[in-house]
């Protein structure tokens, strides 16, 4: 063990060591248990280096919330069903995923005709958006044979296949593109969210989706302020 904290410690870049600690002293904390226990931490070198190698405080920030969540989320999921598929999501991947949807949310560019929009999407909605589709299961295929992948995005709207979208980046990336252009579009910002889910005609699951997302959210930044940590109701 020694020898593998000496090996992390040499290969990260000016500064890691500090992002290290800050992101192992957050993790280690009593919501995480059921992921260490399904996975040993201090044993993936790869997701340390990656968290390390993060150098913008912001994206720090946001990639530290959306592993806290889906932690979380893990945690109360596992404590009562042990042998369901998310218990077996491992660190790197949360990592992995987290890094990705940061950087793709970052910017935003919709292209509706000759004009470009762009806008932002906030990481911890994507998140919660990935928790309810697909429990972070990047190989998920809906009940219809076509919405697919961590936020089960319907191939019907994309140049991508349903085979092609159970890539995780290409999932994520074109699901943030598809909240983009939802959020950009004048006649359906209002319930952006909701069109999401829904698409052009909005009915009870696309608001009940939208109601629900932005509980999730709104319930996890508390914890986090008031150090209440556990799993967001709902």
């Amino acid at each position: 063990m020694v020898t593998f904290i000496f090996t992390v410690l040499m290969l990260l870049p000016p500064g890691g060591e500090q992002v290290l600690h800050q992101t192992i002293q957050p993790l280690e904390s009593g919501f995480h248990q059921t992921l260490l226990s399904k996975h040993s931490l201090l044993g993936d070198a790869t997701a340390y280096l990656k968290l390390a190698n993060i150098t913008d405080i912001e994206d720090q920030h946001a990639v530290h919330e959306l592993l806290g969540y889906w932690s979380a989320k893990m945690n109360h999921t596992c404590s009562q069903h042990p042998t369901s598929a998310v218990c077996e999501t491992s660190f790197l991947d949360l990592v992995t995923y987290a890094i990705w949807i940061v950087e793709h949310s970052k910017i935003v560019t919709v292209k509706v005709g000759w004009r470009e929009h762009h806008t932002t999407v906030d990481p911890l909605i994507v998140a919660a958006i990935i928790w309810h589709e697909s429990k972070i299961l990047a190989h998920a295929v809906g009940p219809n044979g076509r919405d697919s992948g961590l936020m089960q995005v319907c191939d019907k709207y994309t140049p991508y296949t349903s085979q092609e979208l159970l890539d995780p980046e290409t999932n994520i990336k074109v699901g943030i593109g598809s909240l983009g252009f939802w959020k950009t579009r004048p006649k359906f910002k209002k319930d952006w969210l909701a069109h999401y889910a829904d698409g052009v005609y909005l009915g009870v699951r696309g608001l009940g989706f939208q109601m629900w997302v932005h509980k999730q959210v709104n319930q996890w930044r508390l914890a986090q302020e008031t150090g209440t940590y556990g799993d967001p109701a709902g």
